[in-house]
């Protein structure tokens, strides 16, 4: 059944924002999704599958290679740039390493010139 138009004195309100976003709009996550599992078991049954998905692939992406050879072309795969760390992961990773390397300068005691008696 068709809805009735709307009394002249009331509105529809819109939906508010989430209290917790205070005015922050929402970020598109990117990239990978899967996380391997903790526990011991799932870890191996995921790294099975994993590993079975590849063999997979790396058949398909084969047999299809071999097709278009035979129709007279190529075929290459192509695979993307290995991905940047972000700021925040070089930013850690670089404190480590002073971190580390302060560590290593204090451990060792600095070379001192010994002194000739005359």
């Amino acid at each position: 059944m068709p809805q009735k138009q709307l009394k002249p004195g009331k509105k529809i309100d819109k939906k508010q924002d989430a209290a917790n976003r205070h005015g922050k709009t929402p970020v598109t996550r990117k990239g990978k999704y899967e996380k391997p599992p903790k526990k011991i078991k799932a870890l191996e049954l995921y790294q099975d599958e994993k590993e079975v998905s590849k063999a997979i692939n790396k058949r398909n992406e084969s047999s299809m290679a071999g097709v278009a050879e035979q129709k007279g072309g190529k075929l290459k795969m192509i695979k993307g740039p290995p991905p940047v760390l972000a700021s925040k992961d070089r930013l850690k990773k670089d404190q480590k390493e002073k971190r580390a390397q302060a560590q290593k300068a204090k451990a060792a005691p600095p070379v001192e010139d010994m002194e000739e008696d005359d």
